[in-house]
C-alpha cells in the first residue's frame, strides 16, 4: 500500500504542477518501482526467538525442492523457460547498484555462475537433481541459491500451496523425565558444531546483544570495552548448550537422573534444555553460528530473513545493516481485476527490457 500510495502521489503532485503537460507513468516503469529498504539489528533476534518457525519456513523450501527433482527429465518447454530465466537473472544481476565491495565481489561471481550454468544447459539437462549436485562442486554459494530459486519459478503447480503450510506451533514443551544420559547425547548428537566451538577463548563471548533503554531496539555491546554483559539478551546459544552440557559433567556418575532433579540445581538452564529437547526433533531452525564472537555479522542473519520475504538487490551499510529493494516488479492497483502476468521474479529495467507491459 505505502508503494502505490507514494506513486499515486508522485503522480498527483506532477498533475498539480503542470495540469497541461502530465503524462501518467508507464505501467512498466511504475511496477518496476520497489520499495527502498533498510534493516538493521531489529530483525536478527527473530530468527534465534522462532526456531521452529523458521524450521518450518526451510522445511517447505526443502520439500518444494524434492518435489522437483523427483520430475522426470525436463521437455523442451521447460528447458527454454529456464534458459530464459537464467537470461534474466544475469541482466537483472547487471543492473544491480552497490556500494559494498564484498557484495559487489559476490555479484561479479554470481554472474560468472550464471554463465557456466548456461553453458550447462547447452551441453544437455537429464534431471535436475544431477544439475544442483554439479552446481555444488562448480558454483559459488550465491550461484547455489540462485538455482533452487530459479528451480522453483519453474514449476508454480509443484510449489505455490506449500505457502500454506508455512506456519508452526512454536510451543516447547519441557520433557522433566528425560534422562540426563538422553539429554547429553541430543546435545553431542544435535549440537555437535556448539561443543567444536572453543569458549575458553575470551574472543568467542566478546559481543554481547542488549536492547537500548532510549529505542527499545537490539544492540550490540563489546564486552571488552563496554559495561552491561550482564544485561544481555540470550542469544547466544551455542554458549548456552555449552553451559548446559558442562553442568551435566556434575551427574557424569549418576546419568539415570532426569531433568527435572538437574534443573532443581541449575533451574536457569530450563529455557535451553527446553529448547535442546524440541528443536533436536527438527533438521532446521538453528543458526548454526557463534552470535557472540568477536567478528560476527549479524548482516547474514538479516539476509537469511529477508530472502524468505523475496526481498532482493542486498547492499550491506555495514556489519549491522543492509541496504535492500521489495516488491519491484509487483502489480499496481491498475492491475487489480485485469490480467496480469504474475511473472516479477528478477524484475529488469524496462528501458533495458522493451517487452516489458506498458
Amino acid at each position: 500500500m505505502l508503494r502505490n500510495f507514494s506513486l499515486l502521489q508522485a503522480e498527483h503532485i506532477a498533475k498539480t504542477r503542470s495540469p497541461d503537460t502530465f503524462t501518467p507513468m508507464e505501467l512498466g516503469l511504475k511496477r518496476y518501482f520497489g520499495i527502498g529498504n533498510s534493516t538493521g539489528l531489529g530483525m536478527a533476534p527473530y530468527l534465534i526467538n522462532h526456531p521452529l518457525l523458521i524450521n518450518r519456513w526451510v522445511e517447505m523450501r526443502e520439500l518444494a525442492l524434492a518435489r522437483i527433482c523427483a520430475m522426470a527429465e525436463p521437455d523442451s518447454s521447460v528447458r527454454d523457460r529456464f534458459g530464459a530465466l537464467l537470461q534474466r537473472c544475469d541482466q537483472h544481476t547487471r543492473e544491480v547498484f552497490c556500494e559494498d565491495e564484498w557484495q559487489e565481489n559476490n555479484n561479479r561471481m554470481l554472474l560468472d555462475d550464471l554463465q557456466r550454468l548456461k553453458q550447462q544447459m547447452l551441453e544437455g539437462i537429464t534431471d535436475w537433481n544431477s544439475l544442483l549436485q554439479w552446481s555444488t562442486e562448480n558454483c559459488s554459494l550465491q550461484g547455489q541459491e540462485l538455482l533452487v530459486s530459479v528451480l522453483l519459478e519453474l514449476y508454480p503447480t509443484l510449489v505455490d500451496e506449500l505457502e500454506n503450510h508455512c506456519c508452526a506451533n512454536e510451543g516447547m514443551d519441557l520433557d522433566p523425565q528425560m534422562t540426563l544420559a538422553e539429554l547429553k547425547s541430543l546435545i553431542e548428537t544435535h549440537y555437535d558444531w556448539a561443543l567444536d566451538i572453543d569458549f575458553s577463548q575470551s574472543e568467542a563471548k566478546q559481543t554481547f546483544w542488549y536492547r537500548s533503554e532510549e529505542k527499545m531496539e537490539p544492540r550490540l555491546g563489546d564486552c571488552s570495552l563496554e559495561p552491561g554483559a550482564d544485561k544481555q539478551m540470550p542469544l547466544g546459544i551455542g554458549y548456552l548448550v555449552r553451559q548446559c552440557y558442562d553442568q551435566l559433567q556434575a551427574f557424569a556418575d549418576n546419568e539415570q537422573a532426569t531433568c527435572a532433579e538437574f534443573l532443581l540445581q541449575q533451574p536457569q538452564s530450563r529455557g535451553i534444555v527446553r529448547r535442546i529437547q524440541a528443536m533436536s526433533q527438527t533438521l532446521f531452525g538453528e543458526i548454526r553460528a557463534n552470535l557472540l564472537d568477536k567478528e560476527v555479522l549479524p548482516m547474514h542473519l538479516l539476509r537469511a530473513k529477508l530472502a524468505f520475504f523475496g526481498v532482493s538487490k542486498f547492499d550491506p551499510r555495514s556489519k549491522l545493516w543492509v541496504r535492500n529493494t521489495m516488491f519491484q516488479g509487483a502489480p499496481l492497483l491498475e492491475d487489480i481485476g485485469k490480467p496480469f502476468a504474475d511473472d516479477w521474479f528478477m524484475p529488469l529495467n524496462p528501458q533495458s527490457n522493451p517487452q516489458t507491459d506498458r
